[in-house]
C-alpha cells in the first residue's frame, strides 16, 4: 500500500509532535526536499551539500549513484540555517536508515498518524510541488524520478483533488 501524502492539518501535527530540533530538522528537511532517505544516510557517497549557484541562488546538491545524474534543489534562503544544522548533525552522527524510520515512527505516533515514514514525506513533497502549479516535467525532475509512470506511484489523486482543480477552473 503506498503511503498517503500528509494534509496541512498533519503536517502541523507532526512539526509541533517534535521533541527537539533534530526531529524538527528531519521532518522540515524531509517536506522541503522529498529525498530518499538512502541519500541522507549516505551523504558522503552521494556528495550531498548547500552550494551556491551562477545566480547567486543556494542549491542543495547530490549525485545519485545509480544514474550518475546530478541532482539540485533549490534552497530558500528562510530554510538555509535549518538544513545546514540538520546536515551537519547528521553527518557527525552517522544514523541509520533504520534509526530514522525509527525516529519519524515516535513523532508519527506523538502526532496520531500511524503510518509516518520518509516516503509518506516523499510523497507529500510531490503532491506540494503539483499543488504549486509544477508541470509534472519538473516534479520529475526534481524527484529524480526517470518515467513517469515511476512518479505517478508518487502522486496520489483523490475526487477530493479533482473536485478542487474543477473548483478553481473556469471553462
Amino acid at each position: 500500500m503506498l503511503k498517503q501524502p500528509l494534509t496541512d492539518q498533519e503536517i502541523e501535527r507532526v512539526i509541533n509532535a517534535c521533541n527537539t530540533d533534530f526531529e524538527r530538522h528531519l521532518v522540515l528537511f524531509l517536506l522541503h526536499t522529498g529525498m530518499h532517505i538512502t541519500v541522507l544516510v549516505n551523504q558522503k557517497e552521494h556528495g550531498l551539500k548547500i552550494t551556491k549557484g551562477d545566480n547567486g541562488s543556494l542549491y542543495l546538491i547530490w549525485q545519485r549513484p545509480k544514474t550518475k545524474k546530478f541532482m539540485r534543489l533549490k534552497v530558500s534562503k528562510n530554510i538555509k540555517d535549518f538544513v545546514e544544522s540538520f546536515l551537519k548533525e547528521a553527518e557527525k552522527h552517522n544514523y541509520t536508515r533504520q534509526y530514522y524510520f525509527y525516529i519519524l515512527k515516535e513523532i508519527g505516533s506523538r502526532a496520531g498518524i500511524k503510518e509516518l515514514s520518509p516516503m509518506t514525506f516523499r510523497h507529500t513533497f510531490g503532491v506540494k510541488v503539483l499543488k504549486a502549479g509544477a508541470d509534472i516535467s519538473i516534479l520529475k525532475d526534481l524527484m529524480g524520478v526517470r518515467n513517469t509512470s515511476v512518479l505517478m506511484r508518487y502522486i496520489q489523486y483523490t475526487d477530493k483533488h479533482v473536485d478542487e482543480f474543477y473548483d478553481k477552473t473556469e471553462w
